[in-house]
């Protein structure tokens, strides 16, 4: 039931939960990914799904991250037979896609609750790319518990995990910046947060006590914890962003609230997918942001910003621009990796 009051309280209190219609939508606006490496967490349900589906009708090269290989199998498949189907019958002469092929999928399995789980995977992806032009941090969860490594789940998984993923991939990330053919700015990390990053407000729970341990921030609820996961992405996103300005080296990143969405988050039991179908959007309108930040946006207008439904910057909360938050986070999520062997050098 928890799972259920986190998402009316998110979309009940959320001023983006009634947006405007999208002024850029990806069948329309989206160019050729030909030759572009991607990779999005959380790929087989949901915002991922839809994520992934319209990378591969531009022709990228589409990395899937994710817990269930089997659930991935199935993705793959599915998605590979729709996207065939897709650029055969319905893309017209004129559109952008036109003529077009789908793009490739490549499976990895990923626990982002298991710091080593994610540790061989960005391995695994290391052998067989030297360069990654988008990565999609999708993958979140709302439910109680501990992770592999006995972090709260939500902060461990939403939060720690997308920063543990995104700092042993840089290199990657760096080289395809750094690509003399590609445009300045092309190269982004998109990470998805939340309206419910509003839940959290004092800086005693994102500091590094509150961070190791939740109940000295004052925070109990369900919502709260999702929150602050989802603040936590959000700071990774703007710590990236000052970093990349720092070095100049071309890397653009954001966060993204992608609305009231029908998707896998807070469970399937029946009440909340009865709930979910009559007051939730469909998951493709929710990937519509994340896409925007990753291709369709000027780099200058989403670099370290909140994006908000549907394709525009938003607001944050005051905690939410707090930058001296926003590096004790970035340090503690840091010291994290370095604790557990996956990085041999904090980044400051």
């Amino acid at each position: 039931m928890s799972s259920v009051l986190t998402i009316i309280r998110e979309l009940t209190s959320d001023p983006c939960w009634r947006p405007k219609p999208p002024h850029w939508e990806p069948e329309r606006d989206m160019k050729s990914l030909s030759g572009k490496v991607a990779l999005v967490t959380g790929p087989t349900a949901g915002i991922g799904y839809e994520t992934v589906r319209q990378l591969v009708l531009s022709d990228a090269k589409v990395y899937l991250f994710g817990r269930n290989v089997a659930k991935m199998e199935k993705t793959r498949d599915v998605l590979r037979s729709e996207c065939e189907a897709t650029l055969r019958e319905k893309v017209k002469e004129g559109d952008l896609r036109y003529n077009g092929k789908a793009g490739d999928m490549v499976l990895v399995q990923c626990d982002l609750s298991s710091l080593q789980s994610i540790k061989r995977a960005a391995e695994e992806f290391l052998a067989k790319e030297d360069r990654l032009d988008l990565l999609f941090g999708n993958a979140g969860l709302v439910t109680g518990g501990k992770t592999e490594e006995g972090y709260e789940l939500m902060l461990g998984t939403n939060t720690l995990g997308h920063h543990a993923l995104v700092r042993l991939l840089l290199p990657a990330i760096q080289k395809a910046a750094a690509d003399p053919s590609n445009q300045p700015g092309a190269t982004r990390i998109v990470l998805t947060a939340s309206g419910a990053h509003r839940f959290v407000d004092k800086p005693i729970n994102m500091s590094p006590e509150g961070l190791d341990d939740y109940k000295r921030g004052k925070l109990s609820s369900s919502a709260h914890l999702y929150g602050r996961s989802k603040m936590g992405n959000i700071y990774t996103a703007q710590k990236l962003a000052a970093l990349s300005q720092a070095s100049n080296d071309g890397i653009v990143s954001c966060a993204v609230h992608p609305g009231a969405i029908q998707s896998d988050l807070g469970g399937s039991n029946f009440v909340t997918a009865r709930f979910k179908k009559m007051l939730l959007y469909p998951a493709a309108v929710g990937a519509v942001t994340q896409l925007w930040g990753a291709v369709g946006a000027d780099k200058d207008e989403v670099n370290g910003k909140y994006l908000i439904p549907y394709a525009r910057v938003g607001e944050l909360n005051e905690l939410g621009r707090n930058t001296e938050a926003r590096d004790q986070v970035w340090k503690w999520c840091e010291e994290q990796c370095l604790k557990h062997g996956l990085i041999d050098r904090v980044i400051e």
